[in-house]
């Protein structure tokens, strides 16, 4: 096979950049031209921020003289505070027909006032006057909606402010005495085409846009699916905004209600109509120059970007735990090809070390759990003997046979159980049966009860789990001459984060010593010489289930072990897999 050309990468780099640097320095010659039609611009833009503080002044003005006109009339019109109060139909009429008589007045030397409404609480009357040339809008919904503004208290009585209106912008103002509510709207829309009389003419816009740059008005010259101006400078001395194919000018002016702003668009200048013969010729050269920068990108991506991306890839894998993954090494770089074969052999080597020291994690995990079930079971096989033993030295022998067909049905089903988890049903039927042996050999009654969900029932849990508990209940919760009484229940708890099987064993005995209490509930799973059954559960529970099971200890009239074990779907709770004999 013949051999793959390579080269060094220092090699490679050079001959890169110059065939970067070359076109770059053809480019840099039209940055003269850039910049003379950056300078166009910027002259332009300078006229219309004067163009644009006057519309902003002007509209300013109008807003303060219609705010003087409103308070003059709250604070000194008697018309109005009548309003304030429960009048008679004829009177509160005649008090609002003198307000909005004036009012027509104000809207006739103020074109931009769309309308003014007079509303009366406590007559629960509205009246309203609107501008002779706004026909076309909808003025019963509009009337509806300010009405309904007034009476939920949903207005701003500090200023001018903005509300959706009949799904359009409107500038509003609320005076309000008492109960009387003065109110003048402004259609933006409308205002903004008042103020840009030769909008039309010169193809710029005059806008209102929220702070957020969200438009509240819109223009027929402009793209109707424009809602929100995005303005870019690219280091120019002006701001530039984009409305569907066309570019314009950006230039914004607050003015005195919070959150608004003025927004003039001007059509912004093409590059072509500036240019002559010679700036045409040097802009294709320019272009063809570009044309080069696609090749160079090429040649950089084969040569390094890929071979990067491809570690970088690789070295996440290998971070998401998988290590059958090897790095490619067809790179025409010398060096790349030479460290993707060290890195594959290292990761070979990291891979041996991975299966040598799992394999010896489960031959640990393995020991561990057949020396926790071998010191837990014959805790209770001694028990069963020493029980045989009382019993045969008061001679009952029909209760020795009885015993002994129990207990042989006990350790047969035992035997014959997977040593890792079984069904809730075997474990309740195990214990049930240790408790009847163990009725055998008291003189005093012992009674058990369970109250086990019936879906629960084939639910898998580490064998001897109930029973060690019902086990320690014998053991130090029976009084002399008093019954004892141990109940078992299971239930399902479930929530958004985590569901739970709830086992609950209770008893009527001496509880658990105070002093004990606070080591049982603590996380340690070490040895305790007094309760080995318990601490050989708890270390079962940290093994099988990471530290996700619950076990809580209490005293309630008696011992109380609360059990919580992560519950998933039927369909998911099926015996966990095994590796080599280890859950």
């Amino acid at each position: 096979m013949r051999a793959r050309a390579r080269i060094s990468y220092k090699k490679q780099t050079l001959l890169i950049l110059l065939l970067l640097i070359v076109p770059f320095l053809i480019c840099l010659l039209l940055y003269n031209l850039y910049t003379a039609n950056t300078v166009v611009n910027a002259n332009i833009l300078q006229e219309n921020k004067s163009k644009l503080r006057v519309y902003s002044s002007s509209f300013e003005k109008n807003l303060s003289n219609i705010h003087a006109f409103m308070s003059t009339t709250v604070a000194n019109d008697t018309n109005f505070k009548v309003l304030g109060y429960k009048v008679g139909k004829l009177d509160a009429f005649l008090s609002a027909n003198e307000i909005l008589e004036k009012s027509k007045n104000v809207m006739s030397m103020y074109d931009i006032v769309t309308g003014f409404f007079l509303y009366s609480a406590p007559n629960g009357l509205m009246w309203n006057e609107f501008q002779l040339k706004t026909e076309t809008m909808n003025r019963p919904k509009l009337t509806e909606e300010v009405q309904g503004m007034m009476q939920q208290g949903d207005f701003t009585p500090a200023g001018w402010f903005v509300r959706e209106l009949n799904a359009e912008s409107y500038l509003v103002r609320v005076f309000e005495y008492k109960q009387a509510y003065f109110v003048c709207i402004i259609h933006l829309n409308r205002a903004a085409q008042l103020l840009n009389m030769d909008g039309s003419a010169n193809a710029n816009a005059l806008l209102f846009a929220s702070g957020d740059m969200r438009l509240l008005t819109a223009d027929p010259d402009l793209d109707p699916s424009a809602h929100v101006l995005t303005t870019n400078s690219s280091g120019k001395p002006y701001d530039t905004t984009k409305v569907g194919e066309k570019k314009y000018l950006f230039i914004q002016s607050d003015f005195g209600v919070s959150g608004v702003k003025m927004v003039y668009l001007v059509a912004l200048r093409s590059i072509w109509a500036n240019m002559d013969s010679k700036q045409l010729s040097l802009l294709f050269s320019s272009i063809l120059c570009l044309l080069l920068v696609p090749l160079g990108y090429y040649l950089l991506n084969r040569s390094f970007f890929s071979p990067f991306k491809g570690m970088v890839h690789t070295m996440n894998s290998i971070k998401d735990g998988n290590f059958d993954v090897t790095m490619s090494n067809q790179s025409p770089i010398l060096e790349f090809e030479q460290m993707s074969e060290t890195f594959n052999e290292m990761l070979q080597e990291i891979k041996s070390l991975n299966i040598k020291t799992y394999e010896q994690m489960l031959e640990a995990q393995l020991a561990t759990m057949q020396y926790l079930r071998i010191q837990i079971r014959p805790h209770f096989y001694l028990n069963c003997l020493n029980n045989l033993y009382a019993l045969a030295q008061n001679g009952d022998y029909k209760q020795i046979q009885e015993m002994i067909l129990l207990l042989s049905g006990y350790l047969r089903h035992m035997f014959q159980e997977s040593p890792y988890f079984v069904s809730l049903a075997d474990e309740m039927r195990n214990t049930e049966t240790y408790v009847e042996l163990q009725r055998m050999t008291q003189s005093i009654p012992i009674y058990f009860s369970a109250d086990v969900v019936d879906e629960l029932r084939d639910f898998p849990i580490p064998p001897i789990t109930i029973l060690t508990f019902v086990e320690n209940s014998m053991k130090f919760g029976m009084y002399q001459n008093k019954s004892l009484i141990i109940h078992v229940k299971v239930r399902l708890l479930k929530n958004d984060a985590m569901n739970y099987v709830n086992i609950t064993i209770l008893d009527n005995g001496k509880g658990f010593p105070e002093e004990e209490l606070s080591r049982l509930n603590s996380e340690q799973t070490g040895e305790d010489s007094q309760h080995v059954g318990i601490s050989n559960v708890k270390r079962r529970f940290y093994i099988q289930y990471k530290g996700k099971a619950i076990l809580s200890f209490s005293n309630s009239n008696g011992a109380c072990v609360d059990i919580f074990i992560p519950y998933s779907e039927p369909e998911s709770q099926a015996e966990p897999e095994t590796n080599n004999g280890v859950v």
